[in-house]
């Protein structure tokens, strides 16, 4: 507890990496100088009439990092060489031995601090405390009000690198599948909740589309509750598939790139293309992303997408998807599922738009 002999210091680091040694190991050491005054002296003296406090600041950041209370007196080591750096300029600076310090307030990470503009307004005696030199000793209550402003500025980034964790662990909750429909709707509610689908397509908006594209295998096209749907006697509802090439889904005016598949085309794929298995289904995001790409060209056709890759079990075959935008817009469905001849590829091709060659030659 600070008291009327506590005496504060500044003490400028040159970098961040002494600062996360000190942090790590609770020691500190300062430069030795062939002339006074000498940094260990002035330590040793104060540290002698009463607690020492050492507040922080790592030269150019124009931060306070932090705050320490000395624990013991600095030892002077002559033949004790440091290594270190400051930003990109290496050197060798004699320092005293590493002496104990306990760190009463300091940030979860070496870059954050209480900024110098929150301090602009405090004055060390005539000249203001943002200036202050290293081992510059601060006047009256100045020391203690500003390490009351650091812990209360280190608390608040506490708290939000807590609510930064806790919402990452909630978005990495495995994904929980809608078990209850309303009468005669079962058909058309998305197995997905409407809250994880509005944020992967935030995830996608930001750039994170492997993000999603993973979660969607591993947590839908992988489970239990998907192989259910495909398998199944009597599937319901609608589950996400896959994720296309915002091109891609642009071309057939589609303002999503989430593609769906509905339990009345799992009913078709099992009366008409009964080869195609609950594991085929698990390649389908390999045809969104390496596949040959087709834009239908039939009239009847307009906002068709063709994918084609050789199928592994028989490379004289393809399996293909094809995708179809809702006239909103707003949603993808896979229309069908298939194996098809290089024949029946050509055609599609003959009288499509070529918008992607094959990435991949054949499914993996």
């Amino acid at each position: 507890q600070p008291n009327d002999t506590t005496t504060y210091f500044i003490i400028k680091s040159q970098g961040t990496a002494p600062l996360s040694y000190s942090t790590k190991n609770n020691v500190w050491a300062v430069p030795l100088r062939k002339h006074p005054p000498y940094p260990q002296d002035t330590l040793n003296e104060a540290y002698e009439r009463g607690p020492v406090v050492l507040i922080v600041s790592v030269n150019g950041t124009s931060k306070y990092q932090g705050y320490a209370t000395m624990q013991e007196m600095v030892r002077v080591d002559e033949d004790e060489v440091f290594e270190g750096s400051a930003n990109v300029v290496n050197y060798k600076l004699r320092l005293s031995e590493h002496f104990k310090i306990k760190w009463e307030a300091r940030y979860p990470n070496p870059s954050f601090g209480l900024d110098f503009v929150k301090t602009e307004h405090l004055m060390n005696g005539d000249y203001p405390l943002n200036r202050s030199r290293n081992l510059q000793v601060l006047e009256g209550d100045l020391g203690q009000v500003l390490c009351d402003l650091i812990k209360e500025d280190v608390l608040k980034i506490e708290e939000q690198e807590k609510e930064k964790i806790l919402k990452k662990q909630e978005k990495n909750k495995p994904v929980q599948f809608a078990e209850s429909y309303v009468a005669n709707e079962d058909d058309y509610l998305c197995r997905i909740p409407k809250e994880l689908i509005l944020e992967w397509e935030q995830d996608i908006a930001e750039g994170n589309e492997q993000i999603v594209k993973d979660r969607i295998y591993h947590e839908i096209v992988e489970s239990q509750m998907f192989e259910d749907f495909v398998n199944g006697p009597n599937p319901k509802g609608i589950f996400i598939v896959g994720v296309i090439p915002k091109e891609f889904s642009e071309i057939i005016y589609a303002t999503t790139q989430l593609v769906r598949l509905s339990r009345y085309t799992v009913v078709k794929q099992k009366s008409k293309h009964n080869r195609i298995r609950f594991e085929d289904y698990q390649y389908v995001q390999q045809l969104f992303d390496r596949g040959e790409a087709i834009k239908e060209g039939r009239p009847q056709c307009p906002r068709h997408i063709v994918f084609y890759l050789k199928w592994k079990e028989d490379p004289s075959k393809y399996i293909t998807a094809v995708v179809k935008s809702t006239l909103d817009g707003k949603e993808l469905f896979i229309q069908t599922i298939h194996l098809c001849t290089s024949r029946e590829q050509s055609r599609t091709r003959g009288r499509g738009r070529l918008l992607r060659s094959t990435v991949l030659e054949t499914i993996q």
